[in-house]
């Protein structure tokens, strides 16, 4: 009897322990369009580690939704290599995916947010026109490949950016 108590308050406690991680994802977003900042610490020794790609922490798209998370290099990728920041939205594994609907369909805007608090909107991205599963399926491994812009910030605009070696980036779920 003692050993069945025991097994069910460790159950209990494990739920809860998951609970208390959804809970602790979905306090990321915050607006009608559903907004996660994501505040970029130290970034002088990130943008030194020259061939790093850095992540936020996860979120979801909405409540019960898509786990996704931003994907930044801030020396840059492909076209923006040495040059600019590269940032991207990738879709993750998540535990609502037998739920959802497939491939990944909703509208997405990533911008940064300059010293004075004005925000600077790189542009809006729609799945359904850039279609290809490896960026919108349903994931296979932790996540898919992020999408979005090898040429988001140029270096020489960051002191616009960076302030007490601090850098934020917001991504705005609009549908």
């Amino acid at each position: 009897m003692v050993l069945d108590i025991s097994k069910k308050v460790e159950e209990a406690r494990s739920q809860v322990d998951e609970m208390d991680e959804d809970i602790a994802l979905l306090k990321h977003l915050t607006g009608p369009d559903a907004t996660f900042n994501w505040l970029v610490e130290d970034f002088t020794q990130k943008k030194a580690d020259s061939a790093s790609w850095i992540y936020s922490p996860p979120f979801y798209s909405h409540p019960n939704g898509y786990q996704m998370r931003l994907e930044m290099h801030p020396n840059g990728f492909r076209s923006g290599k040495a040059s600019h920041i590269s940032l991207g939205l990738a879709i993750m594994r998540g535990p609502n995916d037998h739920k959802l609907a497939w491939p990944y369909s909703g509208k997405y805007q990533l911008s940064a947010i300059r010293n004075d608090g004005e925000k600077f909107v790189k542009g809006k991205i729609d799945p359904s026109a850039e279609g290809d599963a490896q960026y919108w399926g349903k994931p296979c491994d932790e996540s898919n490949k992020s999408y979005g812009w090898p040429q988001f910030i140029e270096h020489s605009k960051l002191p616009e950016y960076i302030k007490n070696d601090k850098m934020v980036i917001s991504v705005t779920i609009l549908d």
